[in-house]
């Protein structure tokens, strides 16, 4: 994995997501414990726990994630261009990441300025309560 930064976001092996504030990755002061550990916003998470870390957050999410209320369907990195048009729904896109979240109104765009919330699949599972009928 590449060198982890300050002010990048980081996603778990949980789903957690949260920011690097502090440039340390030291070894744990338990005598038990000889992991690098990275310092963020909330919490601090064993080197080996982070599976993706990025600038931008929208690095970081994946389908089945929920964003600013909405499951994402899928993702889209648009390259090639300087925009992409489908003819067929007769909509354009700049270049950039987009995800494409579905709900009952239909499918939604959301571009990386436009994230206020986030709630990881991982999360979700974990505080889901299922209703198992008897």
């Amino acid at each position: 994995m590449d060198k982890i930064e300050i002010n990048e976001y980081v996603r778990t092996k949980k789903g957690i997501i949260d920011k690097v504030i502090i440039d340390y990755f030291g070894i744990c002061n338990s005598q038990n414990c000889n992991c690098k550990h990275v310092s963020c916003q909330y919490d601090y998470y064993d080197e080996e726990d982070i599976v993706k870390h990025s600038k931008d957050i929208i690095d970081l999410l994946e389908v089945g994630d929920y964003v600013n209320g909405h499951i994402i369907n899928d993702i889209t990195n648009i390259t090639d261009d300087e925009y992409e048009i489908d003819e067929e729904d007769d909509w354009a896109v700049k270049k950039g990441i987009y995800l494409e979240c579905g709900d009952e109104e239909g499918c939604i765009i959301i571009e990386s300025n436009n994230i206020k919330t986030i709630l990881t699949k991982e999360i979700y599972e974990q505080n889901c309560y299922k209703v198992e009928k008897e």
